[in-house]
């Protein structure tokens, strides 16, 4: 299948260029399997299904399943991937938060200087 393209094939990558940043399902594959001690190849088929369906992680039971149980559960893409990327964006640019941010840098054991994220001037972030 020549040319063909797609997140879960991991040769997509979600991109901003206004906000500076772009990640594949691998890299959040990686990060969330450690968190939920979970297998990082099945992890990523549920964070974006090769055949186009949707996985659902319940946080009680810690199980993965296709049912959103009566809406209440987000898909994983949003609820591992998107909302990530939303909380660093309103961390870091939309509403700058000095302490959140803090703690995720210290979540994704990242080296940022202090002035970095102290800085309110967003168009130098």
């Amino acid at each position: 299948q020549p040319f063909q393209f797609s997140p879960a094939m991991g040769n997509v990558a979600f991109a901003s260029a206004t906000l500076g940043f772009a990640f594949r399902i691998d890299d959040f594959a990686v990060m969330v399997s450690k968190k939920l001690n979970m297998n990082e190849g099945a992890l990523r088929k549920c964070l974006w299904d090769p055949e186009g369906g949707e996985f659902y992680f319940n946080p009680k039971t810690k199980k993965v399943g296709r049912s959103s149980e009566d809406g209440k559960l987000k898909p994983m893409f949003v609820q591992f991937v998107l909302e990530q990327v939303w909380n660093v964006a309103g961390a870091f640019l939309m509403d700058p938060d000095a302490e959140k941010g803090a703690k995720i840098v210290a979540a994704l054991q990242l080296s940022v200087p202090d002035r970095e994220l102290r800085n309110t001037n967003r168009s130098e972030a």
